[in-house]
């Protein structure tokens, strides 16, 4: 599957997103995105897979959710 990413995206929450606002904290707005594949046989499924951690997770283990 070609895939070609330029510059930065990410998804945050509405409260994470808030807090991204009012401290301008671009931890925040982090997330992360992998490709997934998987093989039954001889067929591959792929998709992505996005971890979109809430403003509560991020500061209860300081932002170390994503890396």
């Amino acid at each position: 599957m070609p895939l070609i990413v330029q510059g930065e995206f990410g998804f945050a929450t509405e409260e994470s997103f808030k807090a991204f606002k009012e401290t301008s904290d671009k931890r925040f707005l982090l997330s992360r995105t992998t490709i997934v594949i998987e093989k039954k046989g001889n067929n591959f499924t792929g998709f992505l897979m996005t971890i979109i951690p809430d403003k509560d997770y991020q500061l209860a283990n300081d932002f170390k959710t994503i890396k």
